[in-house]
C-alpha cells in the first residue's frame, strides 16, 4: 500500500482481484443505456395561464397540449415531457423568431366526451393559454464525453448533466406515463392497475380483495425507473416498489371493508378528495356517468353537528311531479320519485360532493369509487405490517418480476423497438448487468475461551454464549405499557424470570430488578395523550430511582409508540433501554 499514491487527481489503480472464496456471478437491477451523440433532443420551458397548481388537472392540461396541438401531435411519439413545466422533442418545433409562442388550450376530463366523439365546449369550458419557450437542447454529447474523459482533464457543468440525466429520465418515463391503466407516482414510479376487483364475498356480504390491507385498501406492486451515470457508460436502474391504492368498487362495500360499523368521524380522513362516478341520470335512455370528487359527510345547518342521512336531510323540490313545492322532501323519497330508486342504506350518512358555496349531497350506495387513485395518507401500524408481508420479497422473486413484468411496464420490450426511444436516439439492452461476485469463508466470532459462534446467512445464535469480559447488570427494571387487557401477572412474573435468566447465561450478572414506584400505565388509542402517559411514567422513574437500564414491554409493534418512549427515555431522561412487545 505504501506504493500507492494519488497525484495529479488520478486515483490509484487496482493491484488485482480477490482470489478467496468461490466465485460467483451477481446479476444487478441496472440495464445498459445507450444514447445517440448525433441526436439532437430539444428542451422548451411550458407556462399555464392562468397558473394551476392541483397536480391532477395540471397533468390533465399537458395531455390536451400533446393530444390537440397540430405542431406537437404531428411529432408523433417524439414528444415527452414531466407534466409540470418542461416538454422534450426529437424535431425542433416553429415557435417563430423569438423562440416563443402561445397556444390556446379548451380544457375537459377524460369523462367528458365518450370515445370516438369530439368534445363540444361551451360558456362554462375552461381555458388556458399555454406559454412554450424554447430553451435550447438536451446535452447529450457532453455527457457522453464526460463519461468518457479523465477527471483531470475535463472541466465539468455539474448542472448541465444534472439537466441531461433529468431529460433522459423524463424521455424513459414517456411510456409509462401514456399506457392506460398504469399509474404514475412521484415522476419515475409505476404501478399497473386491475381493470377489474372481482365480486367474491364472505358470509356478511363483505367483498374480499386480493392483496388487501385489511381495510379496504389494496397493495399494488408497481416499477421504479431511475437513469444513473457510471464509469463510461449510462445505466437504467429499474426496481420494484409498492404502495397502497383504493379499490374501483361501490363506496358502501369500501365502507364496509374499513370498519364494521360506520364511525363517520374517522371514515371523512379516508374519503376526503377521494373521486367517484355515479350513473343513476339518464337522457335519452342513456345512463350519463358523473364524477365527483368528496369533501366529506353532509353537515345540514338543522342537523346540529351531526351527520345527516337520507332519511334526515330534506329539501323542497319545485320541479318534480306529484310532489307540493311547499312541502319537504326527505331525500330517500326524493330518489324513489325522481329516478325510481329504492335506497338500501337510507340510514347512512350522505356524501357531500358540492362546494364551499354549495353543499351537493349523493348517497353513498349509488356512488363508485374511480380506478388508479393512489393512498396518500399514512398508513396505522397494522396497515404497515400487512403492506410488508406483501412488499418484502426475496432478491430472486424481485428480479424474476422485473425481467417478466417490469420491463414491459417502463417501456422496455426486449426485441421489439420502442418508438419513443427510436424517436430521441435512445436503446436500451434488455438484460441485467452482471457482476463478478465471491463468497468468503465466515469468519469465527470468538467469545469467552472455549466458546465461539460461526456466522450463518449473515447471522449467529448467541444462545448460551457469554461474552470474554462479560459486564454484570445490576440496576435494571421494567416498564409495562398495556392497552387493554392485561396479561395474567403469574404469566409476566415468569417472562421476567427467563429474561434474568438470559442475562445469567450471557454472564451479564443474576441480580433481580429494583422496584420502583410505579411498573405498568395504560395507553389509549389516543397517541397525544400516550405521550402525556410515556412522559410521566419515565419521569417518575427518572427523578425517584437510580435505574440505569429498564426493559419497556410494548403492547404492540406502533412506530408511533415506540418513537415516543425512545424520544423521552433516550433523549430526555437518558435512560439505556430494550424494547419487546407483550
Amino acid at each position: 500500500m505504501k506504493s500507492l499514491s494519488i497525484s495529479n487527481s488520478n486515483l490509484p489503480e487496482r493491484p488485482g482481484y480477490g482470489t478467496l472464496g468461490r466465485q460467483i456471478i451477481l446479476r444487478t437491477n441496472y440495464f445498459h443505456l445507450l444514447p445517440r451523440a448525433d441526436k439532437k433532443i430539444f428542451k422548451y420551458r411550458v407556462e399555464i395561464l392562468p397558473e394551476v397548481t392541483a397536480a391532477r388537472k395540471k397533468r390533465r392540461i399537458f395531455e390536451l397540449l400533446l393530444q390537440n396541438s397540430p405542431p406537437i401531435a404531428a411529432i408523433g411519439h417524439g414528444v415527452a415531457t414531466d407534466y409540470s413545466s418542461t416538454m422534450l422533442t426529437s424535431k425542433e418545433l416553429d415557435l417563430g423568431a423569438d423562440g416563443r409562442r402561445e397556444v390556446p388550450l379548451i380544457y375537459y376530463d377524460k369523462e367528458d366526451v365518450l370515445p370516438g366523439q369530439v368534445f363540444e365546449p361551451d360558456q362554462r369550458t375552461k381555458r388556458y393559454k399555454i406559454m412554450i419557450q424554447n430553451t435550447g437542447y438536451v446535452a447529450i454529447p457532453e455527457l457522453l464525453e464526460y463519461l468518457d474523459s479523465n477527471p483531470a482533464q475535463l472541466s465539468s457543468n455539474s448542472d448541465a448533466k444534472l439537466e441531461t440525466i433529468q431529460a433522459l429520465n423524463i424521455i424513459m418515463a414517456r411510456t409509462p406515463n401514456t399506457t392506460d391503466n398504469v399509474v404514475t407516482s412521484s415522476g419515475n414510479k409505476f404501478y399497473p392497475y386491475p381493470s377489474s376487483f372481482p365480486d367474491r364475498r364472505d358470509r356478511d356480504g363483505r367483498m374480499q380483495l386480493e392483496n388487501t390491507l385489511g381495510s379496504g385498501l389494496v397493495a399494488l406492486k408497481g416499477y421504479y425507473s431511475s437513469v444513473r451515470t457510471s464509469t463510461l457508460r449510462v445505466l437504467l436502474n429499474v426496481n420494484v416498489c409498492t404502495s397502497a391504492f383504493y379499490p374501483a368498487i361501490n363506496l358502501w362495500d369500501l365502507f364496509r371493508l374499513r370498519m364494521s360499523s360506520p364511525d363517520y368521524g374517522k371514515l371523512e380522513p379516508f374519503i376526503k378528495k377521494l373521486r367517484v362516478s355515479t350513473n343513476h341520470i339518464k337522457r335519452n335512455g342513456a345512463s350519463v356517468t358523473q364524477v365527483k370528487t368528496i369533501r366529506g359527510f353532509s353537515r345540514p345547518p338543522r342537523a346540529r353537528g351531526f351527520y345527516g342521512t337520507a332519511k334526515q336531510i330534506t329539501f323542497r323540490c319545485e320541479d318534480l311531479p306529484g310532489v307540493d313545492p311547499d312541502q319537504d322532501i326527505t331525500v330517500e323519497q326524493y330518489y324513489l320519485k325522481r329516478y325510481n330508486i329504492k335506497l338500501q342504506q337510507p340510514g347512512v350518512a350522505l356524501i357531500d360532493v358540492g362546494t364551499a358555496e354549495k353543499a351537493t349531497y349523493l348517497p353513498v350506495e349509488l356512488c363508485r369509487v374511480l380506478p388508479e387513485q393512489m393512498y396518500r395518507r399514512k398508513l396505522t401500524d397494522d396497515e404497515t405490517a400487512e403492506m410488508i408481508k406483501y412488499a418484502a420479497r426475496p432478491p430472486q422473486e424481485n428480479a424474476v418480476s422485473i425481467m417478466n413484468r417490469g420491463l414491459g411496464v417502463v417501456g422496455i420490450f426486449g426485441n421489439k423497438n420502442n418508438l419513443v426511444h427510436d424517436a430521441f436516439g435512445l436503446k436500451v439492452e434488455p438484460r441485467m448487468i452482471t457482476v463478478n461476485a465471491r463468497i468468503l469463508a465466515s469468519p469465527k466470532i470468538l467469545y469467552k475461551p472455549g466458546q465461539d459462534a460461526t456466522p450463518r446467512d449473515g447471522s449467529w445464535n448467541m444462545i448460551r454464549i457469554q461474552f470474554t469480559v462479560p459486564v454484570a447488570i445490576k440496576d435494571w427494571s421494567y416498564i409495562k405499557f398495556s392497552l387493554g387487557s392485561r396479561r395474567p401477572d403469574n404469566q409476566f412474573k415468569s417472562d421476567l424470570e427467563v429474561f434474568q435468566k438470559t442475562l445469567k447465561d450471557c454472564g451479564l450478572g443474576n441480580e433481580p430488578h429494583r422496584r420502583l414506584p410505579r411498573h405498568e400505565a395504560d395507553l389509549t388509542m389516543d397517541e397525544k395523550r400516550n405521550d402525556e402517559i410515556i412522559k410521566g411514567l419515565l419521569k417518575e422513574v427518572a427523578e425517584k430511582t437510580p435505574t440505569k437500564i429498564l426493559l419497556i414491554i410494548l403492547p404492540n409493534t406502533s412506530a408511533v409508540t415506540y418513537a415516543r418512549v425512545k424520544y423521552w427515555a433516550d433523549v430526555v431522561f437518558g435512560k439505556s433501554f430494550r424494547t419487546v412487545t407483550s
